[in-house]
């Protein structure tokens, strides 16, 4: 009875020691035919190598010793969110077309890089839009066009329907990414990148650099779009105005009711101006105070103001400032 495990233990050791066998064969050969690029990282991780006649527009603004590390990449707004997953949405509500984006290194530096995008937004208006809602703190203006500026690593700038970012690896390639920009806005000529609503803010106690277009969803509210907004100091309380141009005065009046309905439903109360204009509404919500009116065709007011005194004193600066306009047209 024992002898047929013993049979059996010997049959499944001579399989296993055959099996053993083949493998180390297989090993033996494919040592024999050793091709050291199995083993090595390939040359299109480090440099994209691309014959004449085939560089992208984009390399073509490249400085002197700067070549591709990767392809051009294309994305419109069906797959914009798998290049910047996160911040797809406020791109695609200011209207965004197409993103062209290629990353460069130096050519004898594979861990100096910087990466091109290009968003094509539509409209001087959009790419404005996205332009001034994201601009980084500790940026320092630059002269390439009127909306322009700089970090530590990366430049930040409009031109026409373009939105325009240079973002690279390191700090120390101000001159680089400069270089870029010039290029790119001497290949491209545009009309103007003028924005008519910006004039109309009071220059005094404004931040100039603050100016921004919220495209959608202003302060909350879904109806509130096209708003520009500034920011002002006064007696050292930062608040905010906005204006918006809207296509007839009777659409202003409408999304100004509009606006201040939905203040009062989330928790707001009206308060006396105290001025002989009964266009202007005051709103308290939340110890803030809010101020709209109605000039025209244009919706202005205060948004976020610290005390009443300083939301009247600026929303009046604006009523006098866009009435002044008026006059002089």
């Amino acid at each position: 009875m024992a002898v047929q495990p013993e049979k059996t233990e010997t049959l499944v050791g001579m399989a296993i020691l055959a099996l053993l066998v083949v493998i180390a064969a297989g090993i033996l050969m494919r040592q024999s035919r050793y091709d050291p690029q199995w083993f090595t990282m390939s040359r299109s991780e480090h440099e994209i190598p691309q014959a004449a006649g085939e560089l992208s527009h984009l390399q073509e603004l490249l400085p002197d010793g700067w070549v591709p590390l990767t392809p051009l990449e294309t994305f419109s707004p069906e797959n914009l969110s798998d290049k910047i997953n996160g911040k797809a949405e406020l791109y695609l509500a200011a209207g965004f077309q197409k993103l062209e984006s290629q990353r460069f290194k130096r050519s004898d530096q594979d861990d100096s890089w910087l990466e091109l995008f290009v968003f094509d937004m539509g409209s001087t208006r959009n790419a404005f839009a996205v332009f001034s809602t994201q601009r980084r703190t500790g940026s320092t203006p630059v002269d390439l066009t009127r909306h322009a500026y700089q970090t530590e690593n990366a430049l930040f700038f409009v031109h026409g329907r373009d939105y325009v970012e240079v973002i690279a690896a390191e700090e120390g390639l101000a001159d680089e990414m400069l270089a870029i920009g010039r290029n790119f806005v001497e290949r491209k000529p545009v009309q103007s990148d003028e924005l008519s609503e910006q004039s109309l803010f009071p220059r005094k106690n404004l931040n100039a650099e603050s100016i921004a277009l919220l495209a959608s969803d202003a302060f909350g509210f879904s109806r509130l779009n096209n708003i520009f907004t500034a920011k002002y100091n006064i007696a050292g309380q930062e608040m905010r105005a906005f204006l918006s141009v809207r296509p007839s005065g009777a659409d202003a009046q409408q999304l100004a009711e509009a606006y201040h309905a939905f203040l009062l439903e989330n928790g707001g109360s009206d308060v006396d101006s105290g001025t002989n204009l009964p266009e202007i509404k005051l709103i308290e919500i939340f110890d803030l105070y809010e101020l709209i009116f109605v000039h025209g065709r244009v919706l202005a007011g205060v948004h976020e103001a610290e005390s009443k005194d300083a939301a009247l004193e600026l929303g009046l600066t604006l009523y006098r400032e866009l009435q002044e306009v008026d006059e002089s047209q």
